[in-house]
């Protein structure tokens, strides 16, 4: 590790993302908190001796704030987000090679984990680019886009909900919330590309 980059641990991501965010680092933390508390999160001790955290455990607050601002959601937030699979889609036109090969991860959350833990990779095969990933709710769908200098945008990838789960009932709470106005949230490679430089500082250094 570089010397004078930040250890990666869990009150050093929640000040991170909160640039980013918009959130207050402490607000993040207690996400953190309940995430922990549902086994959602990998981390241990948050003060002293906190240990690094992993690209799944950004990935967790990630998709918490994407679906909500209460910590008393988040668990279920980060549970209904992770399930999602990916939807049959025709092979893009084009796509970086990094960004299609994480396009393939069978859930959501699997996704989203890989974009943070690659993203220095990723990022410069974007030139001239922007990566989106949105979240729609009260059903939950997610996708992945990109969008020119033009504005022009691109779906690469979306993730809905898995049809056994879906049969099983554990999208009744929020299918029984289906109404015609739809909430969208959207986080942008700005964010997950700075995570993974947190968690990964030398992966900047590696060859793609």
């Amino acid at each position: 590790m570089e010397a004078g980059r930040p250890v990666a641990t869990f009150p050093t991501l929640c000040d991170h993302l909160s640039r980013f965010d918009g959130r207050t680092a402490s607000s993040l933390r207690v996400v953190g908190m309940a995430l922990r508390d549902a086994g959602l999160m990998s981390v241990g001790n948050f003060g002293r001796g906190a240990t690094h955290v992993s690209a799944e455990d950004a990935a967790a607050l990630v998709m918490a704030g994407l679906w909500t601002d209460q910590p008393c959601a988040s668990a279920r937030a980060v549970e209904l987000l992770s399930s999602l699979k990916h939807r049959p889609a025709p092979k893009a036109e084009w796509s970086p090679r990094h960004l299609f090969l994480i396009s393939e991860f069978p859930t959501f959350g699997e996704a989203l984990a890989a974009l943070i833990e690659y993203g220095p990779l990723i990022r410069r095969q974007l030139e001239g680019f922007r990566l989106e990933v949105t979240v729609q709710r009260p059903v939950p769908v997610a996708t992945m886009r990109l969008r020119d200098s033009l504005n022009r945008q691109r779906v690469l990838r979306e993730w809905i909900v898995d049809s056994t789960k879906l049969m099983d009932g554990f999208y009744r709470p929020e299918m029984a919330q289906q109404v015609d106005r739809q909430h969208a949230t959207t986080v942008t490679g700005a964010t997950l590309f700075s995570l993974g430089d947190l968690i990964h500082p030398q992966a900047e250094r590696v060859s793609a």
